[in-house]
């Protein structure tokens, strides 16, 4: 009787957050409530969630690890938007807490991708990924000067620079 108490509840959760992530585009679109960075964070913890969420339906087994990966989610997007302001003071200058974060939202995201989209999107991702930690050893056109790991972290998870 559990088993089929929790698949049904998380159809409601499923669908809560889907009409609430439509309302707060709409309601985004016409009152622009924040920044674009902040919109960006708020965005992506209503796709995280839904992703997740969707595959903790499908593969009900592996449910811890989905549960680290939401929580993951929340807790990085949310470090973002309580810290936003501080992380744009920082801009450029990460402290040891923002690459954390940073690398656990590049890998939550990745792997919510994956689950979503199958491997093309991310194996393309993390060459770019690559390429920005290891483009100035390429010799010729596709050089470029070498970039902080700090800024790539910065630049790829919360979009300043």
């Amino acid at each position: 009787m559990k088993n089929l108490r929790l698949p049904k509840f998380l159809d409601w959760v499923i669908i809560g957050l889907g009409v609430a992530m439509v309302l707060y585009h709409f309601i985004y679109n016409v009152f622009i409530i924040q920044g674009p960075i902040e919109h960006q964070d708020t965005h992506l913890m209503f796709a995280l969630l839904l992703v997740y969420l969707g595959v903790l339906k499908k593969k009900p087994k592996l449910w811890p690890l989905w549960l680290v990966f939401i929580i993951a989610s929340l807790v990085t997007t949310g470090y973002i938007r309580i810290f936003y302001n501080d992380l744009e003071y920082r801009m450029g200058v990460p402290n040891t807490t923002d690459i954390i974060i940073g690398i656990v939202l590049l890998i939550v995201t990745f792997i919510a991708t994956r689950e979503s989209l199958g491997w093309a999107l991310p194996v393309t991702a993390l060459g770019f990924v690559a390429y920005a930690f290891l483009g100035q050893y390429i010799p010729g056109p596709l050089w470029h000067f070498p970039i902080s790991y700090e800024r790539i972290i910065s630049q790829y998870d919360i979009g300043l620079t």
